[in-house]
């Protein structure tokens, strides 16, 4: 017989069996497992590809993306981005097979957990970023975009004037039709010489530079020329404004150092002379009833005389500064009875007259040997007929005809030569006789150099552009343009050089 202890037990057995049988009879759900995160994007193929801009690459840009067991994670979203560069993306993707390029692109990845996509280039070249993104994850690549085909030089300065053994830096930079930059190649011409951006000349004259980039070609010119200072009128129109405007300008032949000797608002045009020494002005409007203006060089003001009594139309004073000559009349009338050369004391007394009335004639643009023996000059009739160089000795008055069709005469630093233009051209001649030498053509006015071994000259404007003044080497004949002269709102004439 079982003790009641041991009934208890096998009853206590039994129902905790009943109770864990019941338990499986009625079941509990399963654990449903844990779903995949992702663990590891990577760029698999397509990095460091460099190919010109608007190129779609050869390579797809791959991408991989894994679970944190490592399994594939397919179907998942990947962000594909470029990094902006110069303001746009650099580069734009799209699926495979398909030629929507975009930035961003969202697209997902097939059953190998991987994504393959297509990249053009965009129109900036540099160094571009793309990048890929899923979840919490990134990974970068770099692209190198190249520039496209050269359609065009960028070159500055295109033009300028140096003296003698100065160089400049000429920035040159080829350009394709996204305006990304292409190397230029630089080839001086044989008085010249490059060395890097640096540009010079140890000789006088007109040089340049060939710039070429792939096909396309250009060319930067640049001027050599003697040092010097000269004064001239300066004219044009004020910028935006059809306001026009006159003045008197000092400046080095290479265009620096420009000073306004006087901006008063002239309506004909100023001609400015040099005093000897170079320290002061003669400045007179070109008409009757002329003002006189001496001004200091460099000093500001102008002390101005009305010389209305005499009519002057041209003034030029001595080498020694002792007299200035100039075209005028005292007896000048409407009727135009006529003019001559008259001389006055640089303080504008004593004046007098030194060549014939005449009626009918006009006496002008007079010019004194260096010597102050000799008065060159133009004399033109009233009537007509083509106007006459005349030489006056003025120790015995003997006047000497010595060409036709003269316009403006200027006696050479040593006297021995003398320059005058005809019909636009520039003759020089030789003082005791010879045959008259051309020089240049389509010339307005001119100016020697102290030394005579240069002629500075305007040129008579073409075609509605303004003059430019140019030196010549009389020696050679070459014209060098003074660049700094050929801005199209703005023109110098009446050059004079000390």
């Amino acid at each position: 017989m079982k003790t009641p202890r041991l009934l208890t037990r096998a009853l206590l057995g039994c129902g905790i069996f009943a109770v864990f049988g019941a338990c499986a009879e009625r079941g509990t759900p399963p654990l449903e497992p844990e779903p995949p995160r992702a663990g590891n994007l990577a760029i698999v193929a397509g990095r460091g590809q460099a190919d010109s801009i608007q190129a779609i690459l050869d390579q797809p840009l791959v991408v991989e993306l894994r679970d944190t067991r490592g399994n594939p994670m397919p179907a998942a979203d990947v962000t594909l981005y470029s990094e902006p560069q110069g303001g746009q993306a650099a580069v734009l993707f799209a699926p495979a097979g398909s030629d929507a390029f975009t930035t961003p692109l969202v697209a997902k990845t097939g059953a190998d957990g991987r994504l393959s996509v297509r990249m053009r280039l965009d129109s900036i070249a540099g160094r571009a970023t793309v990048g890929v993104r899923a979840a919490d994850l990134t990974d970068t690549a770099t692209i190198t975009i190249t520039s496209g085909k050269p359609v065009r030089i960028d070159a500055s300065p295109r033009d300028t004037t140096l003296y003698l053994s100065v160089g400049y830096r000429l920035v040159a930079t080829g350009r394709d039709r996204y305006r990304n930059p292409v190397p230029v190649q630089r080839t001086p011409s044989p008085r010249a010489a490059v060395e890097g951006e640096q540009v010079r000349s140890p000789q006088l004259g007109r040089h340049y530079v060939a710039l070429q980039s792939g096909t396309v070609q250009d060319t930067a010119r640049f001027s050599v020329v003697p040092p010097g200072v000269i004064a001239a009128q300066r004219g044009g129109f004020r910028p935006n404004s059809s306001t026009s405007f006159k003045e008197v300008v000092t400046l080095q032949l290479d265009g620096s150092n420009r000073q306004l000797v006087t901006g008063a608002d002239w309506t004909h045009d100023v001609i400015p002379r040099w005093f000897a020494g170079g320290d002061s002005l003669l400045i007179f409007e070109d008409r009757p009833h002329t003002y006189v203006g001496k001004a200091a060089f460099g000093e500001p003001g102008m002390r101005a005389v009305n010389l209305r009594d005499l009519t002057p139309r041209w003034l030029a004073p001595t080498s020694d500064n002792a007299w200035i000559y100039l075209s005028a009349s005292a007896e000048y009338q409407e009727a135009k009875l006529g003019y001559q050369i008259w001389r006055m004391r640089p303080d504008l007394s004593g004046a007098e007259m030194v060549t014939a009335f005449a009626r009918m004639q006009f006496d002008h643009k007079p010019d004194v040997s260096p010597d102050g023996q000799r008065l060159a000059f133009v004399r033109g009739y009233f009537h007509g007929g083509p106007t006459e160089l005349w030489i006056r000795d003025l120790a015995t008055g003997v006047e000497t005809r010595l060409a036709d069709s003269v316009g403006l005469v200027r006696w050479s630093p040593s006297g021995t030569r003398i320059a005058y233009l005809t019909g636009g051209r520039l003759v020089i001649a030789d003082a005791q006789g010879g045959t008259p030498q051309l020089v240049a053509a389509g010339i307005s006015e001119f100016a020697w150099s102290p030394d005579g071994a240069h002629v500075i000259v305007a040129v008579a404007p073409q075609a509605g552009l303004a003059a430019r003044l140019h030196v010549l080497i009389l020696a050679t004949g070459e014209a060098i343009p003074l660049s700094w002269s050929r801005d199209k709102d703005t023109y110098y004439r009446g050059p004079d050089w000390r």
